[in-house]
Parts: structure tokens; C-alpha cells; sequence
């Protein structure tokens, strides 16, 4: 459809796109630190989570502000009235997955602090799957920052990562399904706190991937009414 995608962008759309990279970005630090922080989270000492859980939360001020960023360089005409609202709720979706990666980093913290949660076998079983389960998402968040470095891209290349965006979606669900099947399986084996804990960890993992998915369809949709 065409060579390069930022040919045909105005000003204020190309600067805009850079400005919505960066929170991208922004959640693919976050989603490694959240990584790094339920590896720790069973055997590790508190003070490694507290600074972990510090990091993410300055990202995700971070994010807020540019968001906020966004959403006036937006309003002040930068933008064909036709795609503000698009874009603004773009904005609002990226920032609702790093919002979501630090809801779960306070909550690692949270246990870690105020339980006494027993490392035991089952436990750890459906603990490791919900880090595979974040370690998916980081794969999800990597496709979507290539998706948003659109500028030197083809509306070919462009619609193929999405679809990759879509698909690994589509595993993410199977991945939540077979999470739970396992947690509901083993329920018996633990008390109750511990089952709602790592229920709603499964839970806010899959919001993560499903506002991935959510934006790359969103992005895809602005692009084609650029082109139209």
C-alpha cells in the first residue's frame, strides 16, 4: 500500500507515535522487572522486592505523565479531529497495562510483607506457571513496541505484527484456562488466601495481554484511517 509509513504522516501524527513508544517502552521495562520480582518473590528477601516494586512504580508515574502528555498535545489540535478520540484512548490503553504490571507488583509485595505464604510443591507448581505466564506477556509487549516503531515500516509488516499480537493472545487464554484448571485442581492443597492470591494473579496477567491486543487492534485501526 505503501513504502514507508512515515512518508505520508503529518507533523503533529509522527510526533505523536513517538510519544506513545515511549510508555510502550516504558511497560517492557516494567513487565522485566515484574519478571524478575516473582522470581524472587518465594525464595528472595523483601529488600530485593521493595526496590524492584520502587522501579516499576516510577515507571508507571512516568507513564501517567506522558499520558497526560498525550492527551493535551491531542486536545490542542495537533491531531484531525476524527482521530483525537482514537488516539486518546490508545493512550489510555498503554498506560492501563503498565497501570496493571504495578497492581501486581504491590501485591508481590503486599504477601510478601503481611503473610507468611508456605513455599510448598503445589504452590510452587501454579507460581511457576504464572511466570510463564508473565514471561508470555513480555513477548506480547516486545511485538508491541515493534508494532509502535512504525515509522520505517510497511502496512504489510504492520498488519503482520498485529496478527502475531493477536495470536499470541490467543495462547495467552489457553495459557490462563490451563493456569486455573491447575489452581481449582489443587485448591484443597491450600488455604483460601493463597488460592485468591494467585487466582487474581491469573486474572491481571491476562488483563495485561488483552490490552495488548487491544492496542495493536487500535493502532491498526488509526493507521488505516490515515491511509483512507
Amino acid at each position: 500500500m505503501f513504502k514507508r509509513f512515515k512518508r505520508i504522516l503529518m507533523g503533529g501524527e509522527e510526533e505523536l507515535f513517538k510519544k506513545l513508544l515511549r510508555i510502550v517502552r516504558y511497560s517492557l521495562t516494567g513487565i522485566n522487572l515484574l519478571i524478575e520480582m516473582s522470581k524472587e518473590e518465594i525464595q528472595g528477601g523483601i529488600d530485593r522486592l521493595i526496590l524492584l516494586n520502587e522501579e516499576i512504580s516510577s515507571l508507571e508515574k512516568k507513564a501517567d505523565t506522558k499520558n497526560i502528555e498525550i492527551v493535551n498535545y491531542v486536545m490542542k489540535g495537533s491531531i484531525l479531529p476524527g482521530l483525537r478520540g482514537q488516539f486518546i484512548y490508545l493512550a489510555n490503553t498503554l498506560d492501563d497495562i503498565l497501570d496493571t504490571i504495578h497492581v501486581v507488583s504491590r501485591e508481590i509485595l503486599r504477601v510478601k510483607k503481611l503473610s507468611n505464604l508456605t513455599p510448598s510443591e503445589d504452590i510452587l507448581f501454579i507460581h511457576n506457571k504464572t511466570v510463564f505466564q508473565l514471561e508470555h506477556s513480555k513477548r506480547m509487549i516486545e511485538l508491541l513496541q515493534d508494532l509502535f516503531d512504525c515509522l520505517d515500516k510497511t502496512w504489510d509488516s504492520i498488519v503482520s505484527l498485529s496478527t502475531s499480537i493477536e495470536r499470541l493472545e490467543e495462547g495467552g487464554d489457553a495459557l490462563k484456562e490451563e493456569s486455573l484448571d491447575i489452581l481449582y485442581n489443587i485448591r484443597e492443597k491450600m488455604d483460601w488466601f493463597t488460592f485468591s492470591y494467585y487466582r487474581n494473579r491469573i486474572y491481571l496477567i491476562d488483563d495485561i495481554q488483552d490490552r495488548c491486543e487491544d492496542a495493536a487492534n487500535t493502532f491498526v485501526m488509526i493507521i488505516s484511517q490515515i491511509l483512507s
